[in-house]
């Protein structure tokens, strides 16, 4: 479908796409910094036995943290397509 759309409208899309792209950095970014801060506690806790608790937490923060970011990604295509739908075709 050939595309109807004046070249400012066609700039505001682009734009506001890219800016749904750098938020997907950001999340992707964070989460990886996350994950590694919780292995490096990990590693430090795994050899004192009075930080068993520690050991629990951290294995609950990491996997509500991993189930949570695998959600996310979902909605980004509906929100492209959103965007694209609101300028109209």
């Amino acid at each position: 479908m050939i595309s109807k759309w004046s070249e400012s409208d066609a700039k505001t899309v682009r734009e506001m796409i890219c800016s749904e792209d750098e938020f997907i950095n950001h999340r992707l970014t964070w989460l990886v910094t996350l994950q590694g801060l919780l292995f490096a506690a990990l590693g430090i806790a795994w050899e004192k036995p009075k930080f068993q608790f520690l050991i629990i937490l951290l294995g609950i923060v990491g996997i509500v943290v991993s189930i949570t970011s695998f959600f996310w990604p979902l909605a980004i295509p509906a929100s492209d397509r959103e965007i694209v739908d609101r300028m109209g075709h």
